[in-house]
């Protein structure tokens, strides 16, 4: 009886939750493209034409946005307002998201040697060490490098990060920590990255987020991007006014590059990084070191067939997965270098959610 109860809410906050993304992500996109020129008769008609097999409303709006950053009016781009409310929730588990999110298991899922080293572990009001023994003082007494703290669960966006001195790290410092993050966050030390990433902005730690997409017992690398702190800021999210700049399936960096105008909702084009580093075509190093590791890890994660991953890669050019996402995550940004999302997939993926997700 209890299972059929917890199966029936799980059904409902399925329903809810896609509901919600609907309405949500449609708002952002009303707001993102309302300043946008408007297609053309033909572009409209080609997109419904494409669309009307799976869906009665389509979400013209967003294909504003491809057609201004050049891309053209693809009918296969993926919107935000679909891919929130029917394919991320279809391909994840969205019961499981919460608990695998917890940046404290993190290490223990990807492995030490690709994670960054960890100083405190705070799960629930718990301080443990580096291997979730009991924490002391003591046994952090002789650290140099800076540290880096940030909440374990419901974060994003880089919200929340600060970062601090060792010899600052006493009893009254964890005290306060514990209580601004409500019990569960976690220090690790700063990563120290590799040339090739702090040409850019030796200041910030650059990471790449690739999106891989666990499919038929294959993980395919859908996208990639890197990003780039602000000058003089150490956090690379471009909430706190950093760049991003396309990656190429050749692992090469492409000719512009990208910035949020959070204030009016709007991503803007460049052709130079604040910094005013050369980045045009630039190989991307140890990109193969970094599809492996995806596709190892993303097999351990099997509930979640999407995943986005941030990872920096190490001066002596380890890559270390600094975290990884398993839900919400915009889809515009991933589709800008190589055009819809799935590819040749499109078709094949689209028809199995919108006619067995019924």
């Amino acid at each position: 009886m209890k299972n059929k109860i917890m199966d029936l809410f799980d059904k409902i906050y399925y329903h809810f939750y896609r509901i919600l993304l609907f309405f949500t992500y449609k708002h952002y996109v009303k707001l993102k493209s309302k300043h946008l020129k408007p297609l053309s008769k033909s572009d409209r008609k080609k997109i419904k034409k494409y669309w009307h097999k799976y869906l009665r409303f389509v979400p013209l709006s967003e294909y504003k946005w491809n057609q201004k950053i050049g891309n053209g009016v693809d009918p296969k781009l993926i919107t935000n307002v679909v891919w929130a409310s029917r394919i991320e929730p279809y391909f994840t588990n969205l019961k499981m998201v919460k608990g695998f999110q917890d940046k404290n298991y993190f290490e223990t899922i990807v492995g030490k040697a690709n994670s960054p080293e960890t100083v405190v572990h705070c799960i629930d009001g718990q301080l443990l060490d580096k291997n979730y023994d009991d924490f002391n003082l003591e046994s952090i007494s002789n650290e140099k490098d800076e540290l880096i703290c940030k909440p374990s669960i419901n974060s994003c966006g880089g919200t929340g990060i600060q970062f601090f001195d060792p010899k600052s790290l006493n009893a009254n410092k964890i005290a306060e920590l514990k209580e601004e993050y409500k019990g569960n966050f976690i220090i690790q030390k700063r990563l120290k990255q590799h040339d090739f990433f702090s040409y850019f902005n030796e200041f910030s730690t650059n990471t790449i987020r690739v999106v891989s997409f666990l499919y038929k017992n294959e993980v395919h690398i859908l996208s990639a991007f890197m990003r780039v702190g602000k000058p003089n800021v150490k956090i690379d999210n471009y909430s706190s006014g950093g760049s991003y700049i396309p990656i190429t399936k050749d692992w090469k960096l492409w000719d512009y590059t990208f910035r949020e105008d959070l204030a009016r909702h709007e991503t803007l084009r460049f052709d130079s990084l604040p910094s005013q580093k050369d980045f045009k075509g630039k190989k991307i190093p140890f990109s193969q070191d970094i599809i492996n590791l995806v596709k190892k890890n993303h097999r351990k994660l099997s509930h979640f067939k999407i995943i986005y991953w941030d990872i920096a890669i190490r001066e002596d050019g380890t890559p270390i997965i600094i975290e990884y996402n398993l839900i919400d995550s915009s889809v515009e940004d991933y589709q800008i270098n190589n055009g819809p999302i799935f590819g040749d997939l499109t078709d094949e993926v689209l028809n199995e959610v919108f006619h067995k997700d019924k």
